[in-house]
């Protein structure tokens, strides 16, 4: 049955591409999967970014992995025990959600998978145990490999252990999207590594959430850092960038320790940080710069972090680390913090106000940038806003108000120049004979309504989302008769 939508004073659009998003277990477990996103025009998504895919994984590290992972991807519900793609390709399948979901392999799901959270570098076999495990991830749909090296256990990682564990992905030539080392005071240095391991491997790069933080290098150190991709781009190297459209991030309180009070796994770092010692040592290591690793806390202050997910204490949710401090009768910031991470058991997100608004805006003129939101689903009652709202907010902020970018620019960072880093070919344009995924918008009242203080707020102006010639939003209202499936790397060959 054809169906006819009046859409005169409109704009129509193709449907937008969130190549970020962290919902690996909420397409999974959320009975509500998909009005978020609907809401603002997605239609495809990409998880399993920044090293962290719901698989591989493997029985003996398995929960301490997922265990460290919840902040981000949020609680695994138990009996869910996927090993494989293929089994959870099977999974999201089952689950009928109404957009298309691709996925990314994670170097830190495989090395936890192999290796735990050992800090030992690895041997020549577990070299050959991570290929294979990346061929056969590729070989099962995975639209590419993403890494986390700010985060443990990949940070023990050298340059030189990512090319050779990358060396069976170079014959597949899909994106290797990186969440680099460090993105403060070591920021350039940073992007010349993974500049090094595409130069090395031959594999397209693209940098995550490009940004840089902390007062001291606003206005300042990203300069270089482009200046350094530029040169790069310049001489034929294929990197691109992403961002998402706040001065504010998110990640795990995790990674605020400093490195000295890391441990071989997260119960020996927890079990470290009850004592009296570890608090000492916590609380002199966070208030100096610390050689090769950027000190969030010692860039960008107490005042600045804020916890949005601490299920076991409810109240500090919403509350900056002083605020936390003053509610506990604690004068110590350290002190709070090793508490909070204890009594959690290391599961506790933050949100980190630490980027210059001049930066962000630098970023998203870049023409090799495209639009994200790295939306965490491990925070389900006080989220960062960008998970509700990251790409209306690009066209009401960025379009209409300040007029950062044009229309057809902002739309085209959506959607047609995140298919094509993919090799997504059959969307991302609106073009006889690609896919129906198409939006229906009224340029002049889209607009995101989620803020840090009410994140969990639907975005406005969104008339009609179209998927494969199916109409799943309309007005508001999800029709979920029609699941999308699942996306992968073989669909474009």
């Amino acid at each position: 049955k054809i169906r006819r939508l009046d859409v005169r004073g409109k704009a129509v659009a193709p449907g937008f591409i969130d190549a970020h998003r962290h919902g690996d277990y909420a397409v999974l477990t959320d009975p509500d999967f998909g009005e978020a996103e609907l809401a603002q025009g997605i239609t495809t998504v990409l998880f399993g970014n920044c090293g962290m895919s719901a698989v591989p994984t493997a029985p003996e590290s398995r929960k301490a992995w997922l265990d460290f992972m919840e902040p981000c991807l949020g609680k695994v519900p138990e009996g869910k025990t996927l090993s494989t793609f293929q089994e959870y390709f099977q999974e999201v399948e089952r689950q009928k959600a109404p957009l298309q979901t691709g996925v990314l392999v994670g170097m830190g799901s495989i090395k936890t998978a192999i290796k735990g959270f050992s800090s030992l570098p690895w041997s020549e076999n577990e070299i050959r145990m991570g290929q294979e495990m990346i061929g056969e991830a590729l070989e099962a749909g995975a639209m590419g490999i993403s890494c986390g090296i700010m985060y443990i256990p990949e940070s023990y990682s050298t340059t030189e252990e990512y090319v050779k564990l990358l060396k069976p992905a170079t014959a597949y030539r899909r994106p290797l999207c990186c969440h680099m080392r460090n993105e403060g005071d070591h920021l350039v240095k940073a992007v010349d590594e993974v500049i090094e391991i595409g130069q090395r491997t031959g594999l397209p790069i693209n940098i995550s959430h490009f940004k840089v933080f902390g007062r001291r290098n606003w206005k300042r150190t990203l300069d270089c850092a482009i200046e350094h991709i530029e040169k790069a781009r310049e001489k034929g190297q294929d990197i691109t960038v992403d961002f998402y459209p706040y001065t504010g991030g998110a990640t795990t309180l995790m990674t605020l320790i400093p490195p000295c009070c890391i441990k071989e796994t997260v119960d020996e770092t927890l079990a470290f940080l009850s004592t009296e010692k570890g608090v000492a040592l916590l609380r002199n290591e966070i208030r100096r710069e610390q050689r090769g690793w950027d000190n969030m806390v010692q860039s960008i202050g107490w005042e600045r972090v804020l916890i949005n997910y601490a299920p076991r204490n409810k109240e500090y949710q919403g509350l900056t680390v002083p605020q936390i401090c003053q509610k506990m009768g604690e004068k110590d910031e350290a002190a709070c913090m090793a508490r909070i991470l204890v009594e959690e058991q290391g599961n506790v997100g933050v949100i980190v106000m630490s980027m210059d608004p001049e930066d962000v805006d630098r970023v998203a003129r870049l023409p090799y940038a495209s639009v994200i939101s790295d939306s965490l689903y491990g925070a389900p009652e006080f989220p960062h806003p960008r998970s509700y709202g990251a790409f209306p907010k690009v066209l009401r902020e960025y379009v209409r108000e300040r007029r950062i970018m044009r229309a057809q620019e902002a739309i085209h960072k959506m959607s047609g120049f995140t298919a094509k880093r993919f090799g997504m070919k059959d969307r991302g344009q609106i073009k006889e004979g690609l896919r129906a995924d198409i939006n229906v918008l009224d340029l002049e009242a889209i607009r995101d309504t989620a803020t840090f203080q009410k994140p969990r707020a639907l975005a406005e102006g969104m008339d009609y989302v179209i998927v494969n010639g199916n109409v799943v939003w309309d007005h508001g209202k999800i029709n979920r008769s029609y699941p999308a499936g699942v996306l992968r790397a073989d669909n474009f060959r």
